[in-house]
């Protein structure tokens, strides 16, 4: 699947909408939709984008998940060849 992004007024991209089908033009994430076993009784679902795993010394690993336990975060994500990589994640 592929969630398509549009930048906001600040700068950021945020989901503008999500398709089956690839995007022709734009920016946009593919990503894969982990199908839970009952489908009909599921209350929520979830795309894996492989920008899953962010690499931190651990005292600061521990600091930036226990802040985006509770409050919003922003990933900084650098994009080359259509291949996405988490750099840098920002709690506020």
């Amino acid at each position: 699947m592929y969630v398509q992004l549009k930048q906001d007024s600040d700068g950021l991209y945020k989901v503008d909408f999500v398709t089956k089908e690839k995007p022709s033009n734009g920016i946009y994430l593919k990503g894969k939709l982990e199908i839970p076993y009952e489908l009909k009784n599921a209350a929520t679902i979830q795309v894996k984008y492989g920008l899953d795993n962010y690499y931190a010394p651990e005292e600061k690993a521990k600091e930036i998940e226990t802040k985006a336990s509770v409050k919003p975060a922003v990933a900084l994500i650098k994009v080359k060849n259509r291949h996405a990589v988490l750099t840098k994640i920002t709690v506020e």
